[in-house]
């Protein structure tokens, strides 16, 4: 900072100041009188009048004290220039600039220079950039797309999917916020159970290896999930290891290895969403909706041509039977929802809402209850069946 003295009411030589610091809410500046004494030899001569800063005998600049006791400088500071000039102290390499332009790609850089299409990129150095760029790395690295799997197992149970979806946004009537996928790698069927709380992961994996193993007439062999902790309780530990059940695990932030259960539970999502749209039911009833797709799935599953075990899911169901049972879940899925508001009628009720269907042989009716207009409850107005 350069300073103008006024000595006597004249002007004085300038004197610059250094090492000063800029505090913008400080009202007032201040001068270190030891550091000059202590580090620039300047002597100071106080009086009553005024404080005197002395150097080779020559008085640099002087302090008038004031009625307050304080003294301030007798002069003025220059104004600097309202401008601003950049300083690198980096050669002004490709790599340099490949920072500056936020890690943006090199060819496109070098072509900027050399066409001019920008002004003041200048390069100083002739450097190569280092092929590695440790910031586009970590900012950029992707890993590979995986690639789907070509071996299944031949047998039901012998590998089972799993996985946990939620929490939802909203919870179902009887307050679920989860779901939890299996999918048997042989058949392809699919099964979900609803879950209040991630605690009851245990509990619902032993209802469905109960009923799978009941179903399929043989034990379950292996599970495949993502090392949640709902899968690692001690308790599920210990169950799985004494039915000797092999655990295998995805490895960390790689949901791709469990892609059957993360494919099933979007499409779940998916189908819930579409269904509940279409039939203008409220979110909080995509309990009954994922019933009706798991019962769904059960019964199409054998159609798909993935299927790899050409036997029919109900012991002793024909292929007939089976493709006439799919056909009348179409219908149930699609036709009857466009059809509901016809269905029921009572002076208890308004004109039905929607309809929700539970399985494919019957169709459970829901509406709400016209004489309390302001609570929006919906009940059961009937369960048919077909």
């Amino acid at each position: 900072m350069v300073f103008n003295p006024v000595i006597g009411g004249k002007a004085s030589q300038p004197i610059e100041f250094t090492r000063v610091l800029h505090v913008p809410s400080l009202q007032n500046n201040l001068l270190s009188c030891l550091y000059l004494i202590k580090h620039k030899g300047i002597k100071i001569h106080i009086d009553s009048q005024q404080m005197d800063f002395i150097q080779d005998g020559r008085i640099l600049f002087c302090a008038p004290i004031g009625p307050t006791n304080c003294a301030h400088l007798s002069g003025f500071t220059e104004t600097p220039p309202e401008s601003a000039n950049w300083v690198s102290t980096l050669p002004l390499s490709l790599s340099l600039w490949h920072c500056r332009c936020c890690h943006h790609n090199l060819a496109d850089i070098n072509k900027m220079h050399k066409e001019g299409l920008v002004t003041g990129m200048t390069f100083g150095s002739s450097t190569k950039p280092d092929i590695v760029c440790e910031p586009c790395l970590a900012g950029k690295m992707h890993s590979n797309p995986f690639p789907s799997s070509l071996s299944h197992t031949t047998q039901p149970l012998e590998l089972v999917h799993s996985d946990l979806h939620g929490p939802l946004p909203v919870k179902t009537r009887e307050g679920y916020r989860y779901w939890m996928t299996f999918v048997d790698d042989a058949t392809s069927h699919h099964a979900a159970m609803q879950l209040k709380h991630k605690s009851d992961a245990f509990e619902a994996f032993k209802t469905y290896k109960a009923f799978a193993e009941n179903h399929f007439q043989t034990k379950m062999k292996e599970l495949q999930d993502d090392k949640g902790g709902e899968y690692m309780s001690n308790a599920f530990i210990k169950f799985t290891d004494e039915c000797g059940i092999h655990r295998c695990h995805t490895t960390c932030n790689r949901p791709q290895q469990n892609g059957v259960a993360e494919r099933a539970n979007r499409t779940m999502a998916d189908d819930i969403s579409a269904m509940l749209f279409e039939a203008k039911l409220p979110p909080s009833l995509w309990g009954e909706a994922l019933s009706a797709w798991a019962k769904f799935m059960s019964e199409i599953v054998f159609l798909h041509p993935l299927s790899r075990v050409p036997l029919p899911m109900r012991p002793g169901s024909s292929a007939d039977e089976l493709h006439s049972c799919t056909c009348q879940g179409l219908r149930i899925s699609y036709a009857l929802l466009q059809a509901s508001q016809h269905i029921y009628h009572s002076h208890l009720y308004s004109p039905l809402h929607c309809c929700a269907y539970s399985n494919t042989c019957h169709i459970r009716i829901w509406t709400q209850v016209s004489i309390f207009p302001s609570t929006s409850r919906l009940c059961i107005a009937g369960d048919y069946a077909l």
